[in-house]
């Protein structure tokens, strides 16, 4: 595997906001130059976005606060 492919790999979790400082940082630095993540990245922020309408409000358990 190529160091590209590795680095496009976490194009998901950064999407979703689940990489850490470090990560995060090194991901930024590779997504400036890299146009399948840049467009990748367009299209993911689209959908997650759209994930918080995709399900039915609940109202939480009595004595949840508790």
């Amino acid at each position: 595997m190529t160091k590209l492919m590795k680095e496009c790999e976490s194009l998901e979790m950064y999407a979703i906001g689940g990489l850490d400082g470090k990560e995060r940082v090194a991901f930024e630095r590779h997504l400036s130059s890299c146009p399948a993540c840049t467009a990748g990245l367009e299209e993911l922020t689209a959908i997650v976005d759209l994930l918080p309408m995709a399900s039915n409000p609940v109202s939480p358990p009595e004595g949840m606060r508790a």
